[in-house]
């Protein structure tokens, strides 16, 4: 019993340290061929959705490091002077584990805090299916370029349509099982972006999320997102065919003001163009708004 509670005690003392750690720590390896003093830069997205410079370092003996305070989890990018390519990296206040070859940067390594480690699952995932839709779709050009039949073209075509299916179904899922993400947050933000979800299961999924994503600034624009469709799809419900007009007010011939509202029963004409609202009595009217 005494052992277990030693344990414990050391466990949680572990826990208390790692969470107490009040900034971050970039470790990063590289392999392949390079000099020391080679740069390596930490860049963010700015205006223009362009790489904005943030922190410069550079390589000894393959070895690099960054360090820094993030106040919350953000996404980051590590590029290598001539270096094709770059990596993500998901910048958190603890230390942060990197590796990659220099020739395939886009492929590293990264875990050792919660945001990275969900990251690295997320991005083991998507390659995966990435690489099959890659081999459909080379198998699609071959078939393509030498004359295949019909049959199996259109056969190709369709694997790659379901592949693209799953991959939506697994990126939706993925969301939905790891609320605590910031992945998640940024996967969410482009499926409502591209339509891919509906706003209602747009919602349920960010009513999902911990507070800490909702604060995060993709949490954010996720947010804002949501409040615009909401109210795009009122506005279109509001005014399709059908639909019960909207209260408004506006002139009528004679200069008085009336609202569509005490018009209730009545045939009424809008004339937009001159913003007049007239009451007909007894006569058909050009457009009519149900009330």
């Amino acid at each position: 019993m005494r052992y277990s509670l030693l344990i414990m005690v050391g466990a949680l003392t572990l826990f208390s340290c790692n969470q107490s750690k009040d900034g971050y720590t970039i470790n990063g390896s590289l392999r392949g061929d390079l000099e020391d003093g080679t740069q390596v830069f930490l860049k963010t997205i700015g205006e223009g959705n362009q790489p904005v410079e943030v922190d410069t370092t550079t390589i000894k003996e393959g070895k690099f490091e960054f360090t820094g305070v993030s106040e919350t989890p953000e996404l980051y990018y590590i590029f290598v002077d001539k270096a094709k390519g770059y990596t993500a990296v998901i910048l958190e206040n603890g230390d942060i584990d990197f590796e990659a070859s220099i020739d395939s940067l886009g492929f590293a390594e990264i875990g050792g805090t919660p945001q990275n480690d969900y990251f690295s699952n997320y991005m083991e995932e998507s390659r995966k299916i990435s690489l099959q839709a890659k081999s459909i779709q080379e198998d699609l050009q071959r078939a393509t370029t030498s004359g295949g039949s019909p049959e199996n073209i259109a056969a190709l075509r369709d694997e790659m349509q379901e592949l693209t299916e799953e991959y939506q179904g697994f990126e939706t899922k993925f969301v939905e099982e790891n609320p605590n993400a910031l992945i998640s947050a940024l996967l969410l933000e482009r499926a409502i972006s591209t339509k891919t979800l509906g706003t209602s299961e747009a919602q349920k999924l960010y009513d999902a999320f911990s507070p800490e994503i909702k604060q995060s600034k993709p949490g954010q624009r996720i947010m804002d997102l949501i409040e615009r469709l909401k109210k795009a799809e009122e506005s279109e419900k509001n005014t399709s065919i059908g639909a019960t007009a909207p209260n408004f007010s506006g002139p009528n011939p004679n200069g008085e003001t009336l609202e569509l509202k005490n018009l209730l029963g009545k045939a009424t004409l809008v004339d937009f163009t001159g913003c007049l609202v007239q009451t007909l009595q007894g006569r058909k009217p050009k457009y009519r708004f149900s009330v």
